[in-house]
């Protein structure tokens, strides 16, 4: 155990920190093992789970990141692939370092997922490591550890490494805890480009790793040499003038998502919000029973239960907070009441950047809360290390210890809810009976499955919460099976007003096959050849159409446009090069179409 003295070092005396670490250079090591332990036990769960959700699209399905030679593209485009074959990707997000990740891994393991969860694991574990480097510098050596653990297993934090979607989490945390870790450790100037760079890498995995940025900024100006500051500053300059350039290129200024119910409200509506979303984020840091992969309510009005009472209720832990810092400058040095400051301010810059006051695309989501709870642990330590009496701390560490324990084996369960996307969406519909996208997920699974009549109602339901493009596209996918296809091809035309795609194009032109006049059928799909030129369902079906019009040459044609973007079957290629009569089944529509 450290002496008193040790074990109140605050982060403004570097040498002490320094000279401590030297001294427990084999004990971090064995904080290194305890987490990497800790880490495997507790997430073991989710290691075989498969891809999920938006791996579809920014993984599996994208033959982007499934080549190195395309790295180029990673960082000229969003996070998406949207059948617009080897190019930049689509998306509102720029994080083209996430991307690349997922390129490395498929290059090393292809398509398995428990590659894509080890390497989050790691990242997470590295993480917690780091920040408990950080937290060494202010307290003692089991103190560090077990705020690093909590951050670790905490269920709040489950999602950045369970999902694989989420990559970005784990990525940009550690890259800037990283560069936190070097301001502390170093104090040459040549140093601070080392810094400069792990800060870029960090916005480059998530944009959110522009508060690392601010906090470097405001531990060179509250605990350091005023000289580093301004030489910090030149050197960050090149690379924040270069990351804008690369993100106006690739996907413009800050811009509205328009597909999610926080997006539809104004600003004003969107930051009535913040209430009821700060209650959300302290309830499952103590409670973590109920957990949610997305949040997408909104409150319509300011009533109690939603806006004054936890309005009220956070005006007192706010309260509580500035109590707590008006102890620490009472009874302890300046240093540590700045130390104090610090963490406060690492945990509001984290939740200024969710406030809604740029619209996201969720109302909440538990891991934008990752980096606001390093701050939360930060100040719990501080608070922690001056104000505890140290009769009491020999019971300290056994409840330490269960806590831990406790909160491990929720996450570890947790892990469970990622095993299917339908066991995802239920959990979800239970801890958030408004998110439509789960009961999209179910209705879309039930239909992969042939279950349309069972997905009826999960559509019925996605439709009426929150229409969305896809939930049109559903509901079109249901009519169609149902054979009422001029409903479905409405779902799917109403699908295209909210957000045009390749998937209700292709749709539209499925269903165009047996309903509707074939010419207008085929002037839809040469138009929409004009939107997606290398779609190879498109091309197939403008062959089919052809054929049913009595246009062989053309088919010809265009089925051998649809067999130069993808696959087509053989039936369907030799038949419409010999100009021989068909039959194709059509499963999506219960039905099939005969070319004669």
């Amino acid at each position: 155990m450290e002496t008193p003295s040790e074990a109140t070092t605050p982060i403004t005396n570097r040498s002490a920190g320094v000279a401590r670490k030297r001294r427990y250079d084999k004990m971090a090591v064995i904080a290194m093992a305890i987490l990497l332990l800790a880490g495997f036990a507790v997430y073991f769960s989710g290691l075989l789970n498969p891809f999920l959700g938006d791996d579809s699209s920014q993984i599996v399905d994208n033959p982007v990141v499934h080549s190195l030679s395309n790295t180029a593209l990673l960082f000229e485009g969003g996070t998406l692939y949207s059948n617009n074959g080897i190019a930049p990707l689509s998306g509102p997000f720029y994080r083209p370092l996430m991307s690349l990740t997922f390129a490395i891994i498929w290059a090393i393991a292809g398509a398995n997922p428990l590659y894509f969860h080890l390497v989050q694991l790691l990242l997470a574990v590295g993480g917690s490591y780091l920040l408990f480097l950080v937290f060494r510098y202010s307290f003692s050596f089991l103190l560090s550890l077990g705020l690093a653990l909590v951050f670790l297993v905490h269920p709040i934090d489950s999602q950045a490494v369970f999902a694989i979607a989420s990559m970005q989490e784990v990525l940009f945390f550690f890259f800037g805890a990283l560069a936190i870790w070097l301001l502390l450790r170093f104090r040459s100037v040549r140093s601070l480009a080392v810094v400069a760079v792990c800060l870029t890498l960090s916005v480059l995995a998530k944009e959110t790793g522009i508060a690392f940025l601010l906090m470097a900024f405001l531990f060179l100006w509250w605990f350091d040499e005023r000289s580093r500051f301004w030489a910090f500053l030149k050197i960050i300059a090149v690379p924040t003038v270069l990351y804008i350039i690369l993100r106006l290129h690739a996907v413009s200024a800050l811009r509205s998502l328009g597909g999610t119910p926080i997006d539809k409200l104004g600003l004003g509506s969107r930051l009535l919000q913040d209430p009821a979303m700060l209650w959300l984020y302290i309830t499952k840091v103590f409670f973590p029973l109920r957990l949610a992969s997305e949040y997408l309510w909104v409150n319509k009005s300011i009533d109690l239960q939603n806006f004054w009472l936890p309005l009220a209720l956070e005006v007192v832990l706010i309260g509580l907070a500035v109590v707590g810092g008006k102890l620490v400058h009472k009874l302890a040095d300046e240093g540590m009441y700045k130390t104090y400051l610090f963490f406060a301010a690492w945990c509001a810059a984290g939740l200024l950047l969710v406030m809604q006051v740029v619209p996201l695309d969720m109302t909440a989501c538990e891991t934008w809360f990752y980096f606001s709870m390093a701050g939360v642990l930060g100040m719990i330590g501080v608070l922690a290390t001056v104000l505890l009496p140290r009769v009491q701390r020999r019971w300290i560490l056994p409840l330490a210890c269960l806590l831990i324990i406790v909160l491990g084996i929720r996450t570890s369960i947790r892990g469970e809810d990622w095993s299917s996307a339908t066991r995802l969406a239920k959990v979800n519909i239970v801890s958030s009976p408004d998110d439509y996208v789960a009961d999209l997920q179910i209705a879309q699974a039930l239909a992969d499955n042939g279950e349309y009549e069972q997905a009826k109602p999960y559509v019925k339901q996605s439709v009426a919460i929150f229409p969305t493009d896809t939930s049109y596209i559903a509901q079109g996918a249901v009519q169609g099976h149902e054979g009422d296809y001029r409903d479905a091809i409405t779902s799917y035309f109403d699908s295209i007003k909210i957000r045009p795609s390749v998937y209700a194009a292709e749709d539209i032109s499925e269903v165009s096959l047996v309903y509707g006049d074939p010419k207008e059928g085929e002037k839809f799909i040469k138009y929409a050849l004009t939107k997606y030129p290398q779609d190879t369902n498109l091309w197939q079906s403008l062959a089919v159409m052809y054929d049913q019009n009595g246009d062989n040459a053309d088919a010809q044609k265009a089925i051998s446009a649809a067999a130069l973007y993808g696959q087509v079957p053989p039936f369907i290629s030799n038949a419409v090069m010999s100009n021989a009569p068909l039959t194709i089944n059509l499963p999506n529509l219960n039905t099939s179409v005969e070319i004669h």
